[in-house]
């Protein structure tokens, strides 16, 4: 790889440049989020990260879409951050960050009282959501604390989690 080329050490995972990248211990790279999960969901499907029921199924996947929603809208503000000043539209950071604001409306109202966010068990949607706020708190520090308290509590239980704690952005 060219000297100084952005990706490090990922790229010896995925020539994408990409991550997530999982490496096995046998030392095989697999990347790309749904098919990292869909692996671990086959090689320990219990509890499972995707429901076999249809609806269930569903609705696990509506929080993955939320969640994708909130890192896309964060790369976009990003991306619009990292403009030269004289170029930055700061109405495109604030409409980013409005949909944000907005998914985490949705998610403080769909989670209820619930222990995860589709339902009693730990599920893809969790996941989602706990690497969406982890990245959204990686890029812009502090915008959403405080706004939203089962969300903020939920994500302080998954941080808990030995698989969430030990991913999570240094």
């Amino acid at each position: 790889m060219p000297a100084g080329f952005p990706g490090g050490a990922i790229l010896e995972h995925n020539p994408l440049g990409k991550v997530p990248a999982l490496v096995l211990d046998d030392g095989t790279d697999i990347f790309d989020s749904v098919v990292i999960c869909e692996y671990l969901d086959a090689k320990w499907p219990s509890p499972r990260l995707l429901p076999e029921e249809p609806f269930e199924r569903a609705l696990v996947g509506r929080w993955e879409a939320l969640a994708d929603g909130i890192g896309d809208a964060t790369v976009l503000a990003m991306s619009e951050n990292r403009r030269a000043e004289s170029l930055r539209d700061p109405s495109a950071i604030a409409r980013q960050h409005g949909k944000v604001f907005a998914a985490l409306d949705r998610a403080e109202k769909d989670l209820g009282d619930r222990p995860y966010c589709a339902g009693d068990a730990f599920t893809l949607a969790d996941v989602a959501l706990v690497s969406a706020l982890g990245y959204l708190d990686f890029r812009f520090p502090g915008l959403w604390k405080g706004r939203c308290p089962r969300v903020e509590a939920l994500i302080g239980r998954l941080h808990e989690r030995p698989s969430v704690r030990d991913t999570a952005i240094a």
